[in-house]
C-alpha cells in the first residue's frame, strides 16, 4: 500500500510553466496533442500544483484561467509541513525578498510541495540567477527543470 498523500505525483509546477507554454511558446491551438499530454499528466495528478500558483494565474481572466479551473484535483492546498518549509524558506536571509509584495508570492508554496512530497519543481525560471526557484531547489535539496526538460522526463514526442 502507498501511504504517500499524492501516490502519482511526480511534477510540482510553477506559474511560469502553465504561462509559458500556454501563451507563448506552445499555444494550444497549434500544439493540441501537447495539451492533450499536459491534461492528461493533471487528470493521473502527475501534475499538481499549489493553490498559490492558481491564485497567480487568475491574475489573468483568459483561455489559460479558464483552462486549469477544468481540473479539480491540480490546486493542492498547502498542509502543515509544507508551510513549515515555506517558514523556513521566507526566514532564509537568501530569500528574504520573496516576503514583499506579491511577485513571489507563490514560489515559497512551489518549492516547498516538492520538498515534502519529493516532486520535481518544474519552471521557466533562469536556472543560473541566484533567489529565483532553481536556486532554492539547489539550496533545499529539490529537484527542478524547465519546461522541456519535463516533456522529456516523460518521454513525449510530437
Amino acid at each position: 500500500m502507498n501511504s504517500r498523500i499524492y501516490p502519482n505525483a511526480k511534477y510540482s509546477f510553477d506559474t511560469s510553466a502553465f504561462i509559458e507554454p500556454w501563451r507563448r511558446h506552445y499555444p494550444p491551438d497549434i500544439f493540441e496533442s501537447l495539451w492533450d499530454f499536459i491534461t492528461n499528466h493533471i487528470e493521473s495528478e502527475i501534475i499538481i500544483a499549489t493553490i498559490m500558483v492558481r491564485t497567480e494565474l487568475e491574475r489573468q481572466h483568459d483561455n489559460l484561467l479558464r483552462y486549469v479551473k477544468k481540473f479539480s484535483n491540480l490546486f493542492k492546498t498547502p498542509m502543515e509541513r509544507e508551510q513549515d518549509v515555506v517558514k523556513l524558506i521566507l526566514n532564509d536571509r537568501n530569500y528574504e525578498h520573496w516576503k514583499i509584495g506579491d511577485r513571489h508570492k507563490a514560489d515559497p508554496f512551489i518549492v516547498a510541495i516538492a520538498k515534502v512530497h519529493k516532486l520535481c519543481v518544474v519552471t521557466y525560471e533562469d536556472q543560473t540567477k541566484n533567489g529565483k526557484i532553481p536556486s532554492v531547489c539547489r539550496d533545499y535539496d529539490v529537484d527542478c527543470c524547465g519546461f522541456l526538460d519535463f516533456l522529456k522526463r516523460e518521454g513525449l514526442k510530437i
